[in-house]
């Protein structure tokens, strides 16, 4: 990820545009979709009764690794 990139995200972070929370946060996480660069789950917070859709991100160099190794 370039400087330009890893600002803008931190910046939205600070901002409160993007939040982090720990995968271990949620339990009955399901699979909804993939691609890319990244999946979506569906997954219940523990700490609250409600469902979620999770974006799961990965890195440009994990893309590139999973690649190079024949992973989709």
């Amino acid at each position: 990820m370039s400087n330009v990139h890893i600002d803008w995200l931190e910046e939205s972070i600070a901002n409160e545009y993007l939040n982090y929370y720990n995968y271990s946060e949620f339990n009955n996480i399901e699979p909804i979709g993939s691609g890319s660069y990244g999946s979506v789950v569906h997954a219940n917070w523990k700490n609250i009764d409600s469902f979620f859709a999770l974006k799961l991100s990965i890195t440009i160099k994990q893309h590139k690794i999973a690649k190079r190794i024949g992973l989709p």
